[in-house]
């Protein structure tokens, strides 16, 4: 048999492909009997060279195909050298495997039809290594020249994480200077070493996906294929994950689309939680790789790595420090991700390449046959030390008909143009694209698609052309080395081969050539894949942007953000939803886009009070944006929805008048509302408002009517709606505190009872975000350890389902049990760590509130001055006149008393008390009063004052507070 490679179509790989099939027929041909002759044997011999094809003879349709000249006789004279079952090749050939066989020398020998010796080699195998590495780049690595020392520091890194010293690397440059050749590089030396390695693919298409390269790799992982249901894919999944808990299993398959088959309840988690499950899942089942074998985790090209993704490398850095992990991350340095500074961590910047450098990089491009001198020095010139320019620049030399090839190497075949060697690298690679001819078109479509892209998408945008006429364009590409090809046939996949060559072919195109594409790469998607729309809708979104399609455009990005959002992927959901309204604004005005443009307020505002916190002036000005677009269109629901939400960042940022305002306003707009849910809601804001200014009576009557409206079955859905918790716990906890405050403490340990009851029964992570209240009801009745036991509580939860903000609330509670009273030192770090917090107003008092108190109880007046001086400043608070009475007791410990000042703080505590309803707070206040004026002498004074207040409670004389009075009372009736 005489087999062709190279012939009718070319590939830059041939030599190998020949040498790959070869190996291929040995166990094939071994497999086969003749009959009567046993096991059929078979010698292959392979030369490379040129050859002239036509026709030898007549009357066979092969006649037509036949190859003649050196070549096909050496292969001829080799394969009858060979010993059975053996592939012996030419030198030729030979000189362009490199080192993916593993070959052994046959020495020079003598072969009929040549007059010299010719040197030969037998085929023993292909290597390990490049079988791996080309298994998914499809072609030998290009040369690497000068980069010796970051190889050397990179594996010795390795070193260290193989021992359980988990090691990251930042590896940083330019665009072209070698990133992804160092680390293919070290893909090479690590290929004998037992271990897994792990790519993220980071692209500039999805940085607003999140969470894109992990789902790439995940499905890599898991032998997914196109063609694969989605049960085989769940199954798939499933094995990979096997060593994970249900829960985590649950959460990969939510993240991949796939149904998790009630493996969690999604239904009861909010989008922060499903977020920080899928984190911690991903995290583990890194974690449980490490501990099977050494990792190495490449991120590559992370100048376009999304929120979500950084996290979670942020994520495995911080938590995986001495698992067997070496994680890479290769990026450019405008877009260098954050990963703090820990101590495992090396920053390396690539610099360019030196001249003698770049001259060993041309020879090695020009397979060691010199360049002219002057042609050398052109390339070195105009490359300026950037690996890639050099590469490139070089092959479009060599292919341009300056040159020709002699015995010693090329030579000019004319004096040197000024203009023969292109200035810059997108000239470089442009000339290249140029010369294809019809090829340019394919590569200019593909560069629509991306950098990466599939034989099957192409085909269908390029509908005009002919399978063959594709498949040639793309066979051109690729032996241009422009294109990478992975798979064969229909099911092929492509990837130019720099992001560099993708820009270049791209910018080629006429503005309307570009939207023309994208528009058929739409609708080639929408055809080839429906899933699209569900799945990514931002691919989507963008090529219908592109296209200039800008209705459908935003229809899609605001999909995106809503998909962002389920997947508590908050940076991703806002970046969605503002491309969404800058797309609005492109159309002109009509209800219909307002009334888009509203939807996406009203789902961006909750994103932006998740981001920037519930002061946020980014969430409120977008809430105050969709306000103007409610009342333009007069719809009641959503203006409802609006006002809630600005109503949230006014309380939450303090400012309760204008939260009441809004309140009242909200309890108008939910006055036609046919099921109680919004009534229930404004009541429920209501409540929450009057109790922080002080007014818990007044707070009691909403409690009492949201109560009455509440039906489980009926109004669950609320606490995914509005703020996130439950609004039958949510009155439990307040009225808790209100009833405290008014001064009935037996039916604020009932109500804590009921809050805990509901909390157990529904199981809903974010209401438990209502625990430092119910935390600090125990803390004023002397509960500390069960306060405390409360923070630890919800610092657990906060930590496990992503929202650790709301966790450091109670840090003061946590400390406090057990430790009262508090050293200064430990008192002023529970000081900075409150100032740190990014709590809201309402939380931030409840917890300052005790650190004042732990201050006084402590002695140090100092401290508990400087918490409390900002405190006094504001007036509308359900803590003012506790504040105003531990302003009088730290009159009373400087170190020259002022009583005077005291008995008016303690006075002025009292009177706001009375106007609050706050019994409790009265009686503080008067027990603090009636000591001072006892210590004068104004005895009866004093028992009059805390005797009458006393005697208004008729509940809770087991708590601290009333013991107290008792005892004092006890104490001068005596005396």
């Amino acid at each position: 048999m005489l087999v062709y490679f190279g012939y009718p179509r070319a590939h830059e790989d041939d030599p190998a492909r020949a040498v790959r099939a070869a190996l291929a027929v040995l166990p094939s041909v071994a497999a086969l009997t003749a009959p009567g002759s046993g096991a059929v044997q078979t010698r292959i011999g392979i030369a490379t060279g040129l050859v002239v094809i036509g026709q030898i003879g007549q009357g066979t349709p092969a006649a037509e195909h036949s190859a003649s000249g050196e070549t096909p006789n050496l292969a001829a004279r080799l394969q009858a050298l060979a010993a059975p079952c053996e592939i012996v090749l030419s030198q030729s050939t030979r000189q362009l495997l490199d080192a993916s066989f593993e070959l052994h020398s046959l020495g020079p020998l003598t072969v009929k039809g040549f007059e010299v010796p010719v040197h030969a080699w037998r085929v023993l195998g292909e290597r390990a290594l490049a079988s791996r590495f080309e298994a998914q780049h499809d072609q030998a690595p290009s040369v690497l020249v000068g980069r010796d020392s970051e190889v050397a520091l990179l594996l010795d890194r390795w070193a260290l994480a193989r021992d359980g010293e988990g090691q990251v690397v930042i590896l940083c440059g330019e665009a072209g200077i070698g990133k992804s050749r160092i680390g293919q590089a070290l893909r090479e030396r690590l290929a004998g070493e037992q271990h897994a390695t792990v790519v993220l693919q980071c692209s500039p298409y999805f940085s607003g996906s999140a969470l894109y390269p992990v789902v790439q790799h995940l499905k890599l992982a898991a032998g997914i294929t196109g063609s694969d249901t989605a049960s085989q894919q769940r199954q798939k999944v499933t094995a990979m994950a096997a060593a994970l808990p249900t829960e985590g299993i649950g959460a990969l398959l939510r993240l991949m689309g796939l149904p998790d088959d009630g493996l969690s309840a999604e239904e009861v988690q909010m989008p922060q939680q499903q977020k920080a499950r899928t984190l911690n899942a991903l995290v583990d089942l890194m974690s449980t790789l490490a501990e099977q074998q050494p990792v190495w985790l490449w991120v590559e090209d992370a100048h376009w790595i999304d929120p979500t993704t950084q996290e979670l490398i942020a994520m495995l850095v911080d938590r995986l420090r001495d698992a067997r992990l070496l994680t890479l991350v290769t990026c450019r340095p405008e877009s260098m991700p954050a990963l703090g500074k820990p101590a495992h961590l090396t920053h390396l910047t690539l610099n360019r390449l030196g001249q003698r450098q770049c001259a060993a990089l041309i020879d090695a491009v020009a397979l060691g046959k010199p360049l002219p001198q002057e042609v050398q020095a052109e390339i070195i010139r105009k490359t300026d030390g950037v690996p890639l320019f050099v590469e490139e620049l070089t092959k479009t030399v060599l292919q341009s008909g300056l040159l020709e090839h002699s015995e010693a190497g090329y030579r000019l075949t004319g004096a040197l143009p000024d203009l023969a060697i292109p200035s810059t690298l997108q000239d470089s690679l442009m000339a290249r694209l140029d010369r294809l001819a019809e090829a340019k078109d394919v590569a200019q479509a593909a560069s629509a698609i991306g950098r990466e892209f599939s034989r099957s998408l192409l085909s269908q945008v390029l509908q005009s052309a002919t399978a063959a006429q594709l498949d040639k364009s793309l066979a051109e590409l690729e032996g241009a080395d422009l294109l990478i090809r992975r798979g064969e046939e229909a099911k092929a996949a492509y990837a130019f081969k720099h992001a560099l060559v993708r820009d270049t072919a791209y910018n080629s195109m006429l503005k309307t050539q570009r939207a023309l594409r994208h528009g058929q790469i739409a609708a080639a998607l929408e055809q080839l894949d429906p899933g699209t729309i569900a799945g990514r809708p931002e691919l989507l979104a963008y090529h219908h942007e592109e296209a200039g399609a800008s209705q459908r455009a935003s229809e899609l990005w605001a999909e995106a953000g809503r998909l962002a959002v389920t997947r508590g992927a908050g940076r991703e959901a806002a970046a969605a939803f503002e491309r969404a309204l800058a797309l609005l604004e492109r159309l002109p005005q009509s209800p219909q886009t307002d009334s888009a443009a509203l939807d996406i307020r009203i789902a961006l505002g909750p994103v932006l009070l998740g981001l920037y916190g519930t002061q946020s002036p980014e969430a409120e000005a977008s809430y105050h944006q969709a306000l103007t677009l409610a009342e333009r269109l007069a719809d009641r629901p959503r203006l409802f929805q609006v006002n809630w939400g600005l109503n949230y960042t006014r309380f939450l940022g303090g400012r309760y008048a204008e939260a009441l305002q809004s309140a009242r306003l909200l309890l108008e707009l939910a006055s036609r509302d046919d099921d109680g849910s919004e009534q229930l809601e404004a009541h429920h804001v209501l409540w929450g408002i009057l109790l922080a200014m002080g007014q818990p009576r007044e707070a009691l009557l909403h409690f009492e009517q949201g109560s009455a409206l509440y039906q489980a079955e009926r109004h669950g859905y609320l606490r995914y709606r509005y703020a996130g918790h439950d609004p039958e716990a949510c009155c439990s906890v307040m009225s808790a505190v209100s009833n405290w405050l008014i001064g009935f403490p037996a039916r604020a340990k009932r109500d804590l009872a009921a809050f805990r009851s509901s909390i157990d029964r529904l199981d809903h992570p974010m209401t438990n975000v209502m625990l430092p209240q119910a935390a600090w009801v125990l803390y004023q009745l002397g509960e500390v350890e069960a306060a405390a036991r409360l923070g630890d509580e919800l610092t657990a939860i906060a930590s496990k389902h992503g929202f650790p903000a709301r966790g450091e609330t109670v840090f003061i509670l946590s400390e406090s049990a057990g430790q009262v009273p508090f050293t200064p030192t430990q008192l002023r770090l529970l000081h900075e760590r409150l100032a740190k917090t990014r709590s809201s107003q309402v939380l931030t008092l409840l917890m300052a509130s005790i650190l004042v108190d732990l201050c006084v109880q402590a002695g140090d007046a100092e401290l508990a001055q400087a918490v409390l001086e900002p405190l006094l400043a504001i007036r509308d608070t359900m803590h003012r006149a506790e504040f105003l009475r531990l302003e009088g007791a730290l009159q009373l410990q400087r170190a020259a008393p002022d009583t005077v000042a005291a008995e008016r703080s303690f006075e002025a505590a009292i009177e706001v008390a009375r106007e609050q309803g706050a019994k409790s707070f009265e009686l503080r206040a008067a027990t603090s009063l009636a000591s001072l004026w006892h210590g004068q002498g104004k005895c009866n004074e004093a028992r009059d004052l805390l005797g009458g207040v006393y005697a208004w409670f008729t509940e809770g004389f087991d708590t601290p507070d009333l013991r107290r009075a008792k005892s004092l009372l006890d104490e001068w009736a005596n005396g």
